[in-house]
C-alpha cells in the first residue's frame, strides 16, 4: 500500500458528496464487492450537474488499479486546484470600442 490508497478513499469521498451514492452498487456486499472487482462504478457523468472535468479527477482517484490513478494526493490536489481555478477565471466579454473608451474616461 502506498499514497494511492488515501487517493482512492478521497475519490469515493468526492464521488459520495457529489452524488450522494457509493461508486459501485450492489443488492448484497458479495454484489458490491463484485462491482468493484471488476471496476464497474457509476459513471459521474450520468449525474447531472457535475462538470465533466471534475468527473474525470474522480474517476481517475477511483480506478481500481494504482497504476491508474493519481501517484500521490499531491499530485491530485494539483489537478483539483487547476480544475478550480480554470473555472473561477473570469470569462472576457467583448466591448465595442467606443463603450471601452468611455469607461476608461468615468473611471
Amino acid at each position: 500500500m502506498d499514497g494511492r490508497t488515501d487517493v482512492y478513499s478521497l475519490g469515493v469521498l468526492l464521488f459520495w458528496s457529489l452524488t450522494r451514492q457509493h461508486p459501485y452498487s450492489g443488492n448484497t456486499i458479495a454484489e458490491v464487492f463484485a462491482a468493484q472487482m471488476t471496476n464497474r462504478i457509476r459513471r459521474l457523468e450520468n449525474h447531472r450537474g457535475v462538470d465533466p472535468r471534475l468527473a474525470a479527477i474522480i474517476e481517475r482517484a477511483i480506478c481500481l488499479d494504482p497504476r491508474d490513478r493519481h501517484a500521490s494526493a499531491a499530485e491530485m490536489a494539483d489537478e483539483l486546484a487547476h480544475y478550480c481555478w480554470e473555472r473561477s477565471r473570469p470569462t472576457r466579454i467583448p466591448v465595442r470600442r467606443e463603450m471601452r473608451d468611455q469607461l476608461l474616461m468615468t473611471g
